[in-house]
């Protein structure tokens, strides 16, 4: 190739490339952020870190903010954490299967409104009360606020009348401690399963 026609295809190389493109923001209608309360261990966080006491009362805050033009209706959940088969910490399971011996799901001491209507192009707060439990304990309780849309926002239908929907959700942590103790991990195997080789 020449010199000339080499200048010439880098030189459209680099206005190829220099030509706008045109995108579109993925409207997700709403969005949530944690309101942090002065026992906030760490304010950088975006999730509610707190320090608590036994039997204490609290209220915390999330503040809900719905970017559309009508009025929407988001759901609630108050979950408590597991983990999935990968050992990954996840918060959306609204029904899950606890091990016995976890003696204070977050689930049994918060308690929230399920279902929250926010006017359009506004903002609401939900308050989320948490009760401790009488007995000082060392270690965490760890669970997540979940919040999905009740409507579903697209949907698109088929031949076959399958529809499909987006449903947009979000989810904030919730860890309560009651001291800095360290706990060190207390593994008790309860079921072996045999793998048959290939």
């Amino acid at each position: 190739m020449r010199p000339n026609k080499i200048i010439i295809t880098i030189l459209l190389l680099i206005m190829i490339s220099l030509i706008p493109v045109r995108t579109e923001a993925s409207e997700l209608g709403f969005s949530v952020q944690a309101i942090l309360p002065d026992n906030q261990i760490d304010p950088l966080h975006t999730y509610f870190d707190l320090m608590m006491k036994p039997n204490q009362k609290q209220a915390i805050q999330v503040a809900i903010t719905n970017d559309k033009e009508e009025d929407i209706q988001v759901q609630v959940y108050v979950n408590t954490a597991m983990t999935n088969k990968n050992g990954i910490i996840q918060y959306s399971e609204t029904a899950p299967k606890l091990d016995s011996s976890l003696k204070t799901p977050f689930k049994s001491i918060a308690k929230t409104e399920n279902i929250v209507t926010v006017p359009s192009k506004s903002t609401k707060n939900i308050s989320v009360d948490i009760q401790m439990p009488q007995e000082k304990y060392d270690g965490i309780i760890l669970g997540g606020l979940y919040f999905m849309e009740k409507k579903a926002d697209k949907a698109t239908g088929s031949k076959d009348n399958i529809q499909i929907t987006n449903r947009y959700s979000y989810t904030i942590g919730v860890v309560l401690r009651e001291s800095d103790t360290e706990v060190l991990p207390d593994l008790n195997l309860q079921k072996n399963k045999k793998k048959d080789s290939l």
